[in-house]
């Protein structure tokens, strides 16, 4: 079994990466079209409202407690791919 960082994620039921959905534009966009097809064409805009006022001002979210999870749990992502890039050109 390969110990190299992609091979752990593939391990881990990630299958293959795509770096697409690392884009924020690209999950804004995946995620824009899950609450369309969940919640009907009006939360369309309502989410852009929602990606607009974040990009205005990220720090209004900073203390609310759902919001300090996601960018927590982000935080810990960006980490693990940063360390799993670094284990995987050391290997």
């Amino acid at each position: 079994m390969k110990n190299d960082a992609y091979a752990k994620l593939a391990q881990a039921n990630f299958g293959s990466l795509d770096c697409s959905t690392l884009n924020e534009n690209a999950l804004n966009t995946k995620y824009r079209n899950k609450a369309i097809a969940k919640y009907g064409a009006a939360t369309g805009p309502w989410f852009d409202g929602l990606v607009a006022a974040y990009k205005i001002n990220p720090n209004a979210y900073a203390l609310n407690p759902a919001y300090s999870k996601i960018y927590n749990y982000k935080s810990q992502i960006t980490t693990a791919i940063q360390k799993g890039a670094k284990d995987l050109a050391l290997s």
